[in-house]
């Protein structure tokens, strides 16, 4: 079974939102989860859920896909399949139909299908992805991080260990302008666009929405963030199938290659520059065997690592120049002859004939 493991710094405050996530002191908290230490105890710590890490490799695996398919075929690709592609499925309930040996033997070749699953049938995956952890003495103690890549960052209070969400997460307030006439602008500027009936309709609504009067309301909203720090570092995993083809490995390597290019996109607020990271190093292991895949020094890998990876990617780049608009779209399409048009079409006549067999039965017992 293969590895990769992947070790990252936030280099910017970062945020995950979830439901619910102000408390009774307004102020709106970034996610976190419970961890059990070694020694039983029990620490809150920030996270990243390692599902938007699979949607995030899923869309660009999906995006790899659809180059090659209108390269290739022309033309656009069918709503349900780039639906598909970029989410997993096209339909809101998996197919009833059972997979014949035929799509799994198909499965089990395809660079996208194999490693991602998914598709009308819920095919298996290859691979899983952990969450994205902190390095702290806790998660450390868990087991959730390994230990000696980077060092468990300490508080400048007392120098101890970094063990719970406190610990790396600070209190940051923004300032949300609502007010149409912002004493700081232009007093009078929006007087020449709005009219002034439209303006006090807007101090009005402004009042409802608040529960209060509107001249409470009527300069500036401030919201406090509880973010994590930049300067943190992360850790996350994803373990790859002993069945996983070289294509496949491939492709995962080039999400990574995205993930590591981009630098951005963890949790929320990325229009504030928020959720930025810088990658420290990518490893594979297999066998017993590491293989350094990146390390932010920019040092050039070593011939047997260059070797290894230009197999994975002529694998994958050889095995997506073999795929057809047919093929790729019949992992998504219904098998369940009550969820195909045709069948839909049948069932609906039936019952409608039925219905009719039975208004002819009472009209003439009538």
């Amino acid at each position: 079974m293969k590895r990769i493991d992947v070790f990252l710094r936030t280099t910017s405050q970062a945020y995950h939102a979830y439901p619910d996530n102000k408390d009774d002191l307004h102020t709106i908290n970034t996610l976190t989860k419970r961890v059990f230490t070694e020694d039983g105890k029990l620490c809150n710590v920030p996270y990243f859920p390692g599902n938007g890490l699979r949607g995030r490799f899923r869309r660009v695996a999906g995006k790899v896909v659809m180059d090659h398919l209108i390269k290739s075929e022309g033309g656009y690709i069918p709503e349900k399949l780039y639906l598909g592609l970029m989410s997993g499925s096209s339909v809101n309930q998996p197919d009833g139909a059972s997979n014949s040996i035929a799509e799994i033997f198909a499965v089990h070749e395809d660079a996208y299908m194999g490693l991602f699953g998914g598709g009308a049938r819920m095919l298996e995956s290859g691979y899983r992805v952990s969450d994205i952890n902190p390095v702290l003495a806790s998660t450390v103690s868990a087991g959730l991080v390994p230990d000696g890549v980077f060092p468990v960052p300490t508080t400048g209070k007392d120098d101890r260990e970094c063990t719970t969400a406190w610990d790396v997460t600070e209190l940051v307030t923004q300032i949300h302008r609502n007010d149409i006439l912002d004493p700081y602008d232009d007093p009078a500027g929006a007087l020449r666009y709005v009219s002034e009936d439209d303006v006090q309709e807007h101090y009005r609504l402004v009042g409802e929405e608040r529960g209060s009067d509107s001249k409470h309301h009527n300069i500036k909203n401030m919201m406090t963030y509880r973010v994590i720090a930049a300067g943190v570092p992360f850790h996350f995993s994803i373990t790859i199938a002993d069945h996983v083809t070289n294509a496949q490995v491939g492709l995962i390597i080039e999400c990574l290659n995205e993930f590591v290019q981009s630098g951005s996109g963890l949790g929320g607020m990325g229009r504030a520059g928020w959720g930025c990271f810088k990658v420290h190093s990518v490893t594979l292991s297999d066998n017993g065997e590491k293989y350094p895949l990146y390390d932010e020094g920019g040092n050039s890998v070593d011939s047997k690592t260059a070797e290894l990876l230009e197999t994975f990617s002529d694998a994958m780049k050889k095995n997506v120049s073999e795929m057809t608009l047919a093929k790729t779209a019949g992992f998504f399409e219904n098998r369940d002859p009550d969820k195909t048009p045709e069948g839909r079409a049948e069932k609906a006549a039936k019952k409608a004939e039925t219905a009719a067999a039975k208004a002819a039965a009472k009209k003439q017992e009538a």
